[in-house]
């Protein structure tokens, strides 16, 4: 069974991802699907709005509604998770 892996070299350790890119994917998770695919696709993978549009077979127009309702959703469940966190290490007494 070892000799399949022979060719197979070793990168190294890969490092977990740093806290922001965990939240963010819990935060993404909690959108829409629509939403969460146009956000990844246009902000992560940095296609054009256009070339979405195509990708998803959805108009241009739509694309951008769902980019804007994504982000205003997104922006606000990153806050409400920013203060559970602030709210989470207060002090306690």
């Amino acid at each position: 069974a070892t000799r399949r892996f022979r060719g197979f070299r070793t990168v190294g350790q890969i490092e977990p991802p740093g806290e922001d890119i965990v939240v963010l994917v819990a935060a993404l998770r909690k959108l829409p699907e629509s939403h969460r695919r146009v956000l990844v696709l246009h902000h992560l993978c940095d296609v054009s709005v256009e070339d979405v549009a195509r990708e998803i077979g959805a108009p241009v127009g739509t694309v951008k509604a769902w980019l804007a309702r994504g982000r205003r959703a997104l922006a606000q469940i990153l806050a409400e998770t920013e203060s559970e966190e602030i709210v989470d290490a207060a002090p306690r007494g």
